[in-house]
């Protein structure tokens, strides 16, 4: 007779022994982990009623299905790209990521590029001089806990702030809501890109309302512009690229390396979400979810 309830773990070496088995305390559980998904794997998730995953392994409809038992799936980050959600919904299974978690570490990186680039710190020199970052007009894209952060950060440094988000543009104090994304671009000297993954948003037309010695900053995953677009657009060798490590690696191949060949394109050496803090509050809030998932189930079936 099989247990009343099944997690498999697969590939979340951060969760510690101790972790996992904090998850047993107060709720029977069989646990089984892996590093990969194997047959073995395949052949778990079958009957597991619980997912515990990585944003870097596909779960695509087919798995779904042979996953007879499953109703939730906790994703340990933000990126649901790789989550079948529509085969999801179709079957009732819960799927939870973790959001906020790295929204100040995120915007702290923004701003230190911006000053290394402005202030010719590195290979890039901005507008042919040694430039601080006080009054000039950063436009921000996308107006969720990262852009918020960054907008809190740039005021203090000085800069006039204006945003655009899709949708009713609430006001923020301090703050200029732009009616459309072109009225934005072209007022900013600065724009920052923070849109959730795989937003597709810049199309040739927004290039070209785009002050032409502008810095576009983006630590969005995936490709949120049409490329040959911005290449145009990065040709004159007057506006800078910037992404962090991560949002370039994200990139389609091909996409990556036309970017690291130009000589106006910085990619910065670091992960914008990673630091020791953010990487303790992801671990935490990931663990109360899965808990108080666990108690809420758990509390259903006990008679």
């Amino acid at each position: 007779m099989r247990p009343q309830f099944e997690m498999v773990i697969l590939d979340l070496p951060l969760l510690t022994e101790t972790d996992v088995l904090a998850l047993t305390t107060h709720h029977p559980l069989k646990i089984t982990r892996f590093s990969k998904p194997d047959d073995s794997f395949l052949a778990a998730i079958k009957y597991a009623h619980i997912l515990l995953t990585s944003i870097y392994h596909p779960f695509s409809e087919s798995l779904i299905k042979h996953a007879e038992n499953l109703n939730s799936i906790f994703v340990y980050g933000t990126n649901l790209k790789q989550i079948d959600l529509a085969a999801a919904r179709a079957r009732n299974i819960q799927v939870e990521n973790v959001t906020h978690y790295c929204d100040f570490d995120t915007a702290e990186l923004i701003l230190a590029e911006l000053l290394f680039v402005a202030r010719g710190l590195g290979n890039h020199q901005w507008r042919n001089g040694f430039h601080h970052l006080k009054d000039k007009n950063l436009g921000i894209i996308g107006m969720g806990g990262i852009g918020k952060s960054v907008a809190h950060l740039a005021l203090g440094h000085g800069l006039n702030v204006s945003y655009w988000k899709p949708g009713p543009a609430n006001q923020i104090q301090n703050l200029k809501a732009c009616e459309s994304l072109n009225e934005l671009l072209s007022n900013s000297d600065i724009v920052s890109l923070c849109v959730p993954p795989h937003t597709q948003l810049f199309t040739a037309d927004h290039f070209e309302a785009m002050k032409s010695d502008a810095i576009l900053v983006s630590t969005a995953q995936g490709c949120c512009w049409e490329q040959a677009a911005l290449l145009k657009w990065l040709g004159s060798e007057k506006g800078i690229l910037i992404l962090d490590r991560f949002a370039a690696e994200q990139l389609p191949t091909e996409h990556r390396e036309q970017l690291k060949a130009l000589p106006n394109v910085r990619i910065s050496p670091a992960y914008a979400y990673s630091t020791v803090e953010s990487k303790a509050l992801i671990k935490t809030k990931y663990l109360n979810q899965v808990k108080s998932y666990l108690a809420q189930r758990i509390a259903q079936v006990t008679p």
